[in-house]
């Protein structure tokens, strides 16, 4: 993945006084203006992660906000009962009465039900018998939705800890000036930026050394260098 220069997001750790708004602003941001918080009261471990769509950085913010110790709100909500909405409360009534319906028309009874699950809307649900132990497993269309989020998030995540930098030239040039061969991550790159690395030398930031030597090599050819 080459990283847009122009157009990425990023969402912040969370931190004392934090709301999920500042986790992620859903502003768009560059290059520029991760050179210009390098030279502010920024600390290296204040950015979570990049990310290439507005979509996928909400996500993960929201999802980092869920498990945050600063999220005062989820903590005090965790000593109260779960709020059911009444037309959850009104389905589940309608499902038990369902249930005994079936239950006494094939004589078949479920001994305990432990966990029950309630979806904010019908759902198709499927039950996977286990012969041996009597058991039935529940299946929903979400475990498929829990896995395309994962992929999306996966093919949206610039990974800052680990990433190759192509650099314009500047003169006298050398090519270990262009792509030195080596990965970097993001402290390493706002290091850059506090010595004498501007972002208008930077050509692009790369997941892969492949890749990133393929942008090289056309840097060579473009200035021929060899």
């Amino acid at each position: 993945m080459k990283l847009n220069l122009n157009k990425f997001y990023i969402v912040y750790n969370p931190w004392s006084r934090a709301k999920l708004s500042d986790v992620f602003t859903g502003r768009v941001s560059d290059i520029d203006f991760l050179y210009r918080i390098s030279y502010g009261d920024f600390l290296k471990d204040q950015i979570q992660g990049i990310y290439t769509t507005e979509e996928v950085a909400a996500l993960v913010a929201q999802k980092i906000w869920d498990k945050s110790p600063f999220n005062y709100r989820r903590l005090k909500d965790k000593k109260k009962e779960p709020y059911v909405k009444p037309q959850k409360k009104t389905r589940f009534k309608e499902f038990i009465y369902g249930l005994e319906a079936l239950s006494s028309t094939y004589g078949i009874a479920i001994q305990k039900i432990v966990g029950v699950l309630i979806f904010d809307e019908p759902t198709p649900i499927t039950y996977t018998p286990d012969q041996s132990s009597g058991s039935l497993s529940p299946q929903w269309e979400e475990e498929e939705k829990k896995e395309d989020t994962s992929q999306q998030i996966k093919e949206a995540t610039f990974n800052i800890k680990k990433f190759y930098i192509v650099f314009f030239p500047k003169q006298p040039v050398k090519q270990a000036d262009i792509f030195s061969g080596q990965p970097y991550n993001l402290e390493d790159l706002i290091s850059m930026f506090l010595g004498e690395v501007k972002p208008e030398y930077i050509e692009g930031l790369y997941t892969t050394k492949a890749e990133a030597r393929q942008a090289a090599n056309k840097v060579y050819k473009k200035f021929n260098l060899k």
